[in-house]
């Protein structure tokens, strides 16, 4: 990782600075005489595209060519509380995030997990009368 960002730092970074407008289609020309090093351009390659996309406000699927919409989910990861893990799934709800999947601290389940997912395999033998309250 170190040598990376070295690499980064000292040659790619000044290389693309200092000569002109770059672009992703552009990068590869700038630093093909620097030999090997491939996920370091990668990475800042990457990131010349992300810039690039967002300064035109061209999606990277618009960009790859997609011609379907699917929806995109997030995993969140265990939280502190039960209070910070709904505050964490109503900022990804507002964000227009439609798939949601949790990691929950043992006892939180208010309800048995296969309740809300497609398989059975995760579900008690015996079904516990559902919970009153969210």
């Amino acid at each position: 990782m170190e040598g990376a960002h070295a690499l980064v730092r000292d040659l790619l970074a000044p290389r693309l600075l200092a000569g002109g407008e770059v672009t992703a289609q552009t990068f590869g020309a700038r630093v093909a005489d620097i030999l090997g090093h491939r996920m370091a351009k990668a990475a800042l390659e990457t990131a010349v595209l992300d810039a690039e996309l967002r300064f035109r406000g061209v999606s990277l699927a618009e960009y790859l060519g997609a011609t379907r919409i699917r929806d995109c989910g997030v995993s969140v990861g265990i939280a502190t509380s039960l209070e910070a893990l709904l505050e964490e799934v109503t900022e990804y709800v507002d964000q227009g995030y439609r798939r949601i999947k949790l990691k929950i601290e043992p006892g939180w389940n208010l309800w048995p997990p296969c309740a809300r997912s497609s398989g059975r395999s995760c579900c008690p033998r015996s079904t516990p009368t559902p919970p009153t309250t969210r």
